[in-house]
Parts: C-alpha cells; sequence; structure tokens
C-alpha cells in the first residue's frame, strides 16, 4: 500500500481504473472535502478546506494543507497514485529561529526562566504532528474517493 517516511508524507497505491477514468474523476470533483487544481500534465494538487496551524504573512495567506497528486497509467485498467507533501514554511521559520532563541534565552542575563527554552523544539514537533495529522487526513479522503471510482 502507501508509505510515510518522517518528514514528509509520501504515500504510494494503485486504483482499479484507467488513466482517462482517474483523470476525468480528479477533473470533474465536486464534493466540499478538498479542492483539486491541475498544476501540469498527469499533476494535481489537493487543498483541504480546513486547515488548523496555518500561518498567514501579510495580506496573503499562505496555502492551506495541502498535498501534491501524480497519476501514472500501470496499465489499461490500473492506474498508480501517489501522493506527496512538500515541507511546510512555518516549520522551516520556526526552525531557523529556534536555535537563536534558545541561545538567547540560556545565555542572557534577563529573569526569563530556562525552561522557556524547551518550548521552542517542543513547537517544532508539536505543529510537525498539526500537519502530518491533516495531510494524512487529506490523504485518507483522497485514497477513498479514488478507490470509490471502481
Amino acid at each position: 500500500m502507501g508509505t510515510y517516511n518522517s518528514i514528509l508524507l509520501y504515500k504510494s497505491f494503485n486504483i482499479p481504473v484507467s488513466f482517462d477514468v482517474a483523470t476525468m474523476a480528479l477533473l470533474s470533483y465536486n464534493k466540499s472535502e478538498f479542492n483539486i487544481e491541475k498544476t501540469g500534465n498527469s499533476e494535481y494538487k489537493l487543498l483541504s478546506h480546513f486547515s488548523f496551524g496555518v500561518g498567514k504573512m501579510g495580506a496573503k495567506r499562505l496555502e492551506g494543507i495541502n498535498l501534491q497528486l501524480q497519476l501514472k497509467a500501470i496499465n489499461d485498467t490500473t492506474t498508480e497514485i501517489t501522493l506527496e507533501s512538500s515541507l511546510r514554511p512555518e516549520l522551516i521559520i520556526i526552525s531557523i529561529i529556534t536555535p537563536f532563541a534558545i541561545w538567547s534565552i540560556l545565555n542572557n542575563s534577563t529573569q526569563v526562566p530556562h525552561w522557556i527554552a524547551a518550548l521552542f523544539p517542543i513547537a517544532i514537533i508539536w505543529f510537525w504532528l498539526v500537519y502530518r495529522f491533516q495531510e494524512q487526513r487529506l490523504a485518507l479522503k483522497t485514497e477513498r474517493y479514488l478507490m470509490s471510482l471502481s
């Protein structure tokens, strides 16, 4: 079935329908669980309607929880689906700030408790888990939809 690695979500599975049927199903998807945007010849972006913990930068909102989907024809009656996530910008920003914040807290002469330094690594883990859970839910909804085509 599918696999999940530790940093990014990666899932691959086969559906028992032709490449053309899978393509038409993705292009005509109209349910309210998530949006599908075509990004390439056999590539799509899946966007969750609800994204918890996703940041905003100025007036432009960062994309919510999303996955990239790729289709590949195996034969006339089977299509391989690959779902992948990308690294969230919020996690990159927190990861860059964390060492500086910890160093500042531990080396500063102010009366800031040192246990606050532990909150930064915990924040990285917490948000990674929150994002991963939401990505897995989106992958599951997508897999259910595509498996229902057969």
